[in-house]
């Protein structure tokens, strides 16, 4: 675990946007829950974001949605699984398998409304 999170040289260099959900997730997993969802919660995130910000033409309206997508998103499991005692599995991969249908709908919405 130590060398995950040691002071590595390469670690935050790259520009790979996947890498600080990958922190949180560690520590989410020490907890005992995995969250299998998390690509999905930062695409549903990011879609909303763009959606938002193309329609308002402010770039932190875009930020503040795009935080609020994937908190929306988070939430839900969080409620499935505390609540409802579903099996974190299958809600974690149920979450990233219908990544690709929401951001379809969203994104050519929005980009009928930038033309």
């Amino acid at each position: 675990m130590e060398v995950l999170e040691g002071d590595h040289p390469h670690r935050d260099h790259g520009g790979n946007p996947a890498h600080p959900c990958r922190r949180g997730e560690l520590v989410v997993e020490r907890s005992g829950v995995l969250n299998l969802g998390v690509e999905g919660m930062m695409i549903v995130g990011a879609v909303t974001g763009f959606a938002a910000a193309n329609a308002t033409g402010s770039a932190g309206v875009g930020v503040v949605a795009a935080a609020l997508g994937g908190v929306a998103l988070a939430a839900l499991f969080a409620f499935l699984i505390l609540v409802l005692v579903a099996n974190q599995y299958a809600t974690g991969l149920a979450l990233t398998r219908s990544k690709p249908a929401f951001p379809g709908v969203i994104g050519e919405r929005s980009m009928q409304h930038a033309r």
